[in-house]
Protein backbone atom coordinates (compact mmCIF):
# COMPACT_ATOMS: atom_id res chain seq x y z
CA UNK A 1 0.00 0.00 0.00
CA UNK A 2 1.31 3.66 -0.80
CA UNK A 3 -0.41 5.52 1.68
CA UNK A 4 2.01 6.62 4.92
CA UNK A 5 0.20 8.74 7.61
CA UNK A 6 -3.20 8.91 5.74
CA UNK A 7 -1.45 10.51 2.89
CA UNK A 8 -1.55 8.56 -0.79
CA UNK A 9 2.39 8.65 -2.29
CA UNK A 10 3.59 7.31 -5.33
CA UNK A 11 3.51 5.25 -7.18
CA UNK A 12 -0.74 5.79 -6.72
CA UNK A 13 -3.04 2.59 -7.38
CA UNK A 14 -6.68 2.54 -7.67
CA UNK A 15 -6.73 0.26 -4.51
CA UNK A 16 -5.44 3.12 -2.29
CA UNK A 17 -7.79 5.49 -3.45
CA UNK A 18 -10.26 3.55 -2.55
CA UNK A 19 -8.90 2.58 1.19
CA UNK A 20 -8.62 6.42 1.17
CA UNK A 21 -11.59 7.52 0.16
CA UNK A 22 -13.61 4.69 1.92
CA UNK A 23 -15.25 4.13 -1.86
CA UNK A 24 -15.84 0.63 -3.58
CA UNK A 25 -15.75 1.53 -7.13
CA UNK A 26 -12.65 0.59 -9.73
CA UNK A 27 -13.88 3.06 -12.20
CA UNK A 28 -11.23 5.77 -11.87
CA UNK A 29 -13.87 8.59 -13.23
CA UNK A 30 -16.07 7.41 -10.11
CA UNK A 31 -13.03 8.07 -7.89
CA UNK A 32 -12.13 11.44 -9.13
CA UNK A 33 -15.44 12.63 -8.93
CA UNK A 34 -16.49 11.46 -5.61
CA UNK A 35 -18.57 13.41 -3.03
CA UNK A 36 -15.70 11.88 -0.18
CA UNK A 37 -12.66 14.37 -2.07
CA UNK A 38 -11.81 16.59 0.89
CA UNK A 39 -11.44 19.95 -1.27
CA UNK A 40 -9.02 21.12 1.36
CA UNK A 41 -6.21 18.55 -0.34
CA UNK A 42 -3.68 20.14 -1.99
CA UNK A 43 -3.32 17.48 -4.18
CA UNK A 44 -6.90 15.86 -6.11
CA UNK A 45 -8.66 15.41 -8.92
CA UNK A 46 -8.68 19.00 -10.61
CA UNK A 47 -10.19 20.05 -13.97
CA UNK A 48 -7.69 20.80 -16.53
CA UNK A 49 -7.08 19.63 -19.95
CA UNK A 50 -4.04 17.82 -19.84
CA UNK A 51 -3.46 13.67 -19.67
CA UNK A 52 -0.21 13.79 -17.89
CA UNK A 53 1.13 16.11 -15.67
CA UNK A 54 4.25 14.35 -14.99
CA UNK A 55 6.42 17.42 -16.33
CA UNK A 56 5.80 18.88 -12.58
CA UNK A 57 6.91 15.79 -11.11
CA UNK A 58 9.86 15.35 -9.15
CA UNK A 59 10.72 11.63 -9.89
CA UNK A 60 13.86 11.31 -7.68
CA UNK A 61 12.17 12.52 -4.70
CA UNK A 62 8.63 10.88 -5.44
CA UNK A 63 6.81 14.21 -5.08
CA UNK A 64 5.12 16.80 -6.70
CA UNK A 65 8.34 19.64 -7.62
CA UNK A 66 7.91 23.03 -5.11
CA UNK A 67 6.92 25.05 -8.26
CA UNK A 68 3.99 22.46 -9.36
CA UNK A 69 1.00 24.23 -10.30
CA UNK A 70 -0.98 21.77 -11.83
CA UNK A 71 -3.52 21.57 -8.53
CA UNK A 72 -4.56 25.08 -9.52
CA UNK A 73 -6.60 24.06 -12.08
CA UNK A 74 -7.77 25.48 -15.34
CA UNK A 75 -9.78 28.26 -14.20
CA UNK A 76 -7.80 29.46 -11.39
CA UNK A 77 -8.60 33.11 -11.85
CA UNK A 78 -12.28 32.79 -12.37
CA UNK A 79 -14.18 30.43 -10.32
CA UNK A 80 -12.08 27.62 -9.70
CA UNK A 81 -9.61 27.98 -7.69
CA UNK A 82 -7.85 25.02 -6.57
CA UNK A 83 -10.81 22.83 -7.53
CA UNK A 84 -13.16 25.46 -5.32
CA UNK A 85 -16.24 27.64 -6.73
CA UNK A 86 -16.12 30.54 -4.32
CA UNK A 87 -19.45 32.93 -4.19
CA UNK A 88 -18.49 36.08 -5.41
CA UNK A 89 -20.09 39.46 -6.42
CA UNK A 90 -19.02 42.90 -8.19
CA UNK A 91 -21.02 44.85 -5.19
CA UNK A 92 -20.99 44.60 -1.61
CA UNK A 93 -24.70 44.79 -0.92
CA UNK A 94 -25.24 41.73 -3.52
CA UNK A 95 -22.75 39.68 -1.96
CA UNK A 96 -24.70 40.28 1.30
CA UNK A 97 -27.81 39.24 -0.52
CA UNK A 98 -25.87 35.85 -1.36
CA UNK A 99 -25.26 35.25 2.10
CA UNK A 100 -28.79 36.21 3.43
CA UNK A 101 -30.30 33.41 0.89
CA UNK A 102 -27.53 31.01 1.66
CA UNK A 103 -26.43 31.00 -1.70
CA UNK A 104 -22.98 32.13 -0.17
CA UNK A 105 -21.11 28.67 0.26
CA UNK A 106 -17.94 27.74 -1.38
CA UNK A 107 -18.31 24.42 -3.92
CA UNK A 108 -15.69 20.96 -4.81
CA UNK A 109 -15.68 21.45 -8.32
CA UNK A 110 -15.71 18.21 -9.85
CA UNK A 111 -13.76 16.66 -12.94
CA UNK A 112 -15.62 17.71 -15.62
CA UNK A 113 -18.05 19.66 -14.44
CA UNK A 114 -17.20 22.89 -16.17
CA UNK A 115 -15.53 21.08 -19.32
CA UNK A 116 -14.60 17.99 -20.61
CA UNK A 117 -10.98 16.61 -19.79
CA UNK A 118 -9.03 13.53 -18.58
CA UNK A 119 -9.19 11.66 -15.48
CA UNK A 120 -5.67 11.53 -13.82
CA UNK A 121 -5.08 8.91 -11.55
CA UNK A 122 -1.34 10.63 -10.80
CA UNK A 123 -3.83 13.70 -9.21
CA UNK A 124 -3.88 11.46 -5.93
CA UNK A 125 -0.26 11.35 -5.19
CA UNK A 126 -0.32 13.29 -1.94
CA UNK A 127 -3.83 13.58 -1.32
CA UNK A 128 -4.62 13.92 2.34
CA UNK A 129 -7.88 12.97 3.17
CA UNK A 130 -7.37 14.99 6.65
CA UNK A 131 -6.64 18.91 4.99
CA UNK A 132 -8.19 21.22 6.94
CA UNK A 133 -9.15 24.69 5.94
CA UNK A 134 -6.37 27.37 5.92
CA UNK A 135 -8.39 29.59 7.83
CA UNK A 136 -10.54 29.10 11.68
CA UNK A 137 -13.89 30.56 11.18
CA UNK A 138 -14.13 34.21 11.82
CA UNK A 139 -15.04 35.96 15.06
CA UNK A 140 -16.68 39.05 15.53
CA UNK A 141 -17.62 41.46 18.14
CA UNK A 142 -21.17 40.95 19.10
CA UNK A 143 -21.80 43.65 21.41
CA UNK A 144 -20.33 47.52 21.80
CA UNK A 145 -21.01 51.05 22.41
CA UNK A 146 -21.68 54.04 20.27
CA UNK A 147 -17.63 55.58 21.08
CA UNK A 148 -16.37 51.74 20.64
CA UNK A 149 -15.64 49.27 17.63
CA UNK A 150 -16.58 46.64 16.15
CA UNK A 151 -13.65 43.95 15.08
CA UNK A 152 -13.17 40.80 12.83
CA UNK A 153 -10.61 38.79 13.12
CA UNK A 154 -9.80 35.71 11.01
CA UNK A 155 -6.76 33.61 12.63
CA UNK A 156 -4.97 31.74 9.67
CA UNK A 157 -2.90 28.22 9.48
CA UNK A 158 0.63 27.74 9.44
CA UNK A 159 1.48 27.95 5.78
CA UNK A 160 3.95 25.38 6.29
CA UNK A 161 1.73 22.49 6.18
CA UNK A 162 2.40 20.21 3.49
CA UNK A 163 -0.21 18.66 1.26
CA UNK A 164 -2.79 21.28 2.64
CA UNK A 165 -3.96 24.57 1.02
CA UNK A 166 -3.04 27.39 2.06
CA UNK A 167 -3.90 31.08 1.50
CA UNK A 168 -1.01 31.61 -0.68
CA UNK A 169 -2.25 28.70 -3.28
CA UNK A 170 -5.73 30.52 -3.33
CA UNK A 171 -4.22 33.01 -5.94
CA UNK A 172 -7.08 35.90 -6.16
CA UNK A 173 -7.96 35.03 -2.71
CA UNK A 174 -4.32 35.24 -1.03
CA UNK A 175 -4.50 38.93 -2.73
CA UNK A 176 -7.71 39.94 -1.26
CA UNK A 177 -8.59 41.90 1.34
CA UNK A 178 -10.34 40.75 4.37
CA UNK A 179 -13.91 42.98 4.95
CA UNK A 180 -16.31 43.19 7.42
CA UNK A 181 -20.11 44.99 6.94
CA UNK A 182 -22.63 46.15 9.02
CA UNK A 183 -26.29 46.05 8.12
CA UNK A 184 -29.02 47.89 9.34
CA UNK A 185 -32.65 46.54 10.36
CA UNK A 186 -33.75 48.36 6.61
CA UNK A 187 -30.95 45.71 5.04
CA UNK A 188 -28.70 48.32 4.16
CA UNK A 189 -25.06 48.36 4.52
CA UNK A 190 -24.78 51.07 7.04
CA UNK A 191 -21.04 50.45 7.32
CA UNK A 192 -18.06 48.74 5.97
CA UNK A 193 -14.09 48.80 5.74
CA UNK A 194 -11.53 46.16 4.79
CA UNK A 195 -7.53 45.51 6.12
CA UNK A 196 -5.15 47.39 4.63
CA UNK A 197 -2.98 44.79 4.02
CA UNK A 198 -4.08 41.43 1.85
CA UNK A 199 -4.14 38.23 3.43
CA UNK A 200 -1.16 37.01 2.05
CA UNK A 201 0.42 39.71 4.34
CA UNK A 202 -1.40 38.84 7.10
CA UNK A 203 -4.09 41.40 6.55
CA UNK A 204 -6.91 39.16 8.51
CA UNK A 205 -8.59 41.90 10.96
CA UNK A 206 -10.20 44.41 10.38
CA UNK A 207 -11.93 47.53 12.65
CA UNK A 208 -14.83 49.84 12.57
CA UNK A 209 -15.96 52.38 14.45
CA UNK A 210 -14.40 54.48 16.82
CA UNK A 211 -16.99 57.38 18.00
CA UNK A 212 -18.69 56.63 14.04
CA UNK A 213 -21.40 54.36 15.12
CA UNK A 214 -25.16 54.48 15.37
CA UNK A 215 -27.45 53.08 18.46
CA UNK A 216 -29.05 49.96 17.03
CA UNK A 217 -29.04 45.96 16.38
CA UNK A 218 -26.96 45.30 12.98
CA UNK A 219 -26.28 42.00 11.27
CA UNK A 220 -22.13 41.50 10.14
CA UNK A 221 -20.62 39.92 6.93
CA UNK A 222 -17.36 39.27 6.44
CA UNK A 223 -16.20 39.06 3.04
CA UNK A 224 -12.55 39.41 0.69
CA UNK A 225 -12.39 42.14 -1.80
CA UNK A 226 -9.96 42.87 -3.99
CA UNK A 227 -9.23 45.96 -2.88
CA UNK A 228 -8.91 47.61 -0.36
CA UNK A 229 -11.74 49.85 1.36
CA UNK A 230 -11.38 52.62 3.62
CA UNK A 231 -13.78 53.39 5.91
CA UNK A 232 -17.51 53.46 3.93
CA UNK A 233 -15.64 54.23 0.86
CA UNK A 234 -16.45 51.98 -2.36
CA UNK A 235 -13.69 51.23 -4.80
CA UNK A 236 -14.74 52.68 -8.48
CA UNK A 237 -14.44 48.64 -9.24
CA UNK A 238 -13.87 45.66 -7.57
CA UNK A 239 -14.85 41.95 -6.81
CA UNK A 240 -16.22 40.92 -3.75
CA UNK A 241 -15.74 37.40 -2.20
CA UNK A 242 -17.57 35.27 0.66
CA UNK A 243 -16.02 32.90 3.62
CA UNK A 244 -16.73 29.79 3.57
CA UNK A 245 -19.33 28.51 6.22
CA UNK A 246 -19.51 31.74 7.29
CA UNK A 247 -23.28 32.92 8.33
CA UNK A 248 -24.19 36.51 8.87
CA UNK A 249 -24.06 37.20 12.74
CA UNK A 250 -25.87 39.82 15.17
CA UNK A 251 -24.22 43.07 16.44
CA UNK A 252 -25.38 45.29 18.83
CA UNK A 253 -24.20 49.13 19.32
CA UNK A 254 -25.60 50.60 22.75
CA UNK A 255 -25.32 54.03 24.54
CA UNK A 256 -21.73 54.69 25.85
CA UNK A 257 -23.76 54.57 29.07
CA UNK A 258 -25.18 51.68 29.32
CA UNK A 259 -21.64 50.40 27.93
CA UNK A 260 -19.87 51.28 31.15
CA UNK A 261 -22.32 50.16 33.45
CA UNK A 262 -21.76 47.10 32.35
CA UNK A 263 -17.94 47.10 33.11
CA UNK A 264 -17.89 48.01 37.19
CA UNK A 265 -19.86 48.67 40.14
CA UNK A 266 -18.91 52.26 41.94
CA UNK A 267 -20.51 52.81 45.66
CA UNK A 268 -18.93 55.57 47.72
CA UNK A 269 -19.83 55.63 52.00
CA UNK A 270 -18.83 57.81 55.07
CA UNK A 271 -16.02 55.98 57.12
CA UNK A 272 -16.78 56.36 60.96
CA UNK A 273 -13.60 58.62 61.49
CA UNK A 274 -14.48 60.88 59.05
CA UNK A 275 -13.38 60.01 55.63
CA UNK A 276 -15.20 58.70 52.51
CA UNK A 277 -14.33 55.18 51.04
CA UNK A 278 -14.79 54.82 47.76
CA UNK A 279 -15.35 50.96 46.03
CA UNK A 280 -14.72 50.05 42.94
CA UNK A 281 -15.48 46.58 41.29
CA UNK A 282 -14.56 45.15 37.97
CA UNK A 283 -16.89 42.79 36.83
CA UNK A 284 -15.50 39.40 34.80
CA UNK A 285 -17.07 41.09 31.50
CA UNK A 286 -14.31 44.07 31.39
CA UNK A 287 -11.71 43.92 28.77
CA UNK A 288 -9.25 46.23 28.92
CA UNK A 289 -8.31 48.25 25.80
CA UNK A 290 -6.51 51.65 25.69
CA UNK A 291 -9.74 53.83 26.03
CA UNK A 292 -10.90 52.24 29.45
CA UNK A 293 -7.65 51.52 31.14
CA UNK A 294 -8.24 53.71 34.12
CA UNK A 295 -11.06 54.91 36.22
CA UNK A 296 -10.96 58.58 37.42
CA UNK A 297 -12.29 59.90 40.61
CA UNK A 298 -13.12 63.45 41.95
CA UNK A 299 -14.57 64.13 45.79
CA UNK A 300 -16.50 67.23 45.05
CA UNK A 301 -18.63 69.22 47.11
CA UNK A 302 -22.85 68.70 46.24
CA UNK A 303 -22.47 72.06 45.35
CA UNK A 304 -20.17 71.92 41.98
CA UNK A 305 -21.55 71.35 38.81
CA UNK A 306 -21.22 68.12 36.93
CA UNK A 307 -17.47 68.46 34.65
CA UNK A 308 -17.13 71.50 35.76
CA UNK A 309 -13.45 72.88 37.16
CA UNK A 310 -11.98 71.73 40.67
CA UNK A 311 -12.90 73.50 43.62
CA UNK A 312 -9.90 74.30 46.63
CA UNK A 313 -10.83 71.33 49.43
CA UNK A 314 -12.28 68.80 46.58
CA UNK A 315 -9.81 66.26 45.52
CA UNK A 316 -9.09 63.36 42.63
CA UNK A 317 -7.65 60.30 42.16
CA UNK A 318 -7.19 57.71 39.62
CA UNK A 319 -7.40 54.11 39.15
CA UNK A 320 -5.28 52.77 37.21
CA UNK A 321 -4.86 49.57 34.50
CA UNK A 322 -7.73 48.24 35.44
CA UNK A 323 -7.86 44.56 35.90
CA UNK A 324 -10.71 41.99 35.28
CA UNK A 325 -12.46 40.18 38.33
CA UNK A 326 -10.45 42.91 40.87
CA UNK A 327 -11.66 45.19 43.58
CA UNK A 328 -10.10 48.85 44.10
CA UNK A 329 -10.50 50.77 47.07
CA UNK A 330 -9.69 54.55 47.86
CA UNK A 331 -10.18 56.66 50.80
CA UNK A 332 -10.77 60.46 51.09
CA UNK A 333 -9.61 62.08 54.25
CA UNK A 334 -8.81 65.68 54.89
CA UNK A 335 -12.60 66.70 54.38
CA UNK A 336 -13.86 70.27 54.86
CA UNK A 337 -16.20 70.31 58.13
CA UNK A 338 -19.68 71.24 57.26
CA UNK A 339 -19.35 70.27 53.75
CA UNK A 340 -21.52 67.57 52.02
CA UNK A 341 -19.71 65.32 49.13
CA UNK A 342 -20.57 63.57 45.91
CA UNK A 343 -18.25 61.06 43.44
CA UNK A 344 -17.66 61.99 40.36
CA UNK A 345 -16.58 59.54 38.25
CA UNK A 346 -14.79 59.83 34.14
CA UNK A 347 -14.58 56.51 32.56
CA UNK A 348 -14.47 55.63 28.95
CA UNK A 349 -14.74 59.75 28.21
CA UNK A 350 -18.03 59.74 29.79
CA UNK A 351 -18.19 61.51 33.69
CA UNK A 352 -21.29 60.71 35.87
CA UNK A 353 -21.43 61.03 39.72
CA UNK A 354 -23.12 58.81 42.45
CA UNK A 355 -23.85 60.67 46.36
CA UNK A 356 -21.87 59.90 49.28
CA UNK A 357 -23.98 56.91 51.55
CA UNK A 358 -24.05 58.63 54.74
CA UNK A 359 -23.87 57.73 58.37
CA UNK A 360 -27.19 58.33 60.33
Amino acid sequence: MSIVNGIIQAPVSIADVKTVLGETSNDLATLCRSDKINMWAKFKPIELNKPFTSDEFDFENRKWRDNATWFKGANFEEDGICGMKVAHSSSLQSLTDLYDKGKADWEHVKVGTTFACPYRLSDFIGYKHAATAPFKAPTITSKTHESGSVVAVMMMKNAGLEYELTMKDLGVLSEAYFGLALKNNAGQIAYFKTSETPLKDGGSLVEIGNGNLAVGNYKAYIFLCSSALAFNTPPVQAKYFSIIDFHPTAVSIIYNEQQIKEYFTITAREAIKGSIVVEVKIKDSYKRTSNNKDLDIILRFTSSKLGSQMQAGEQAYTFANLEAGKEYTHIFDDLKEGQHYKIEYTFMGITQEIYVLQIN
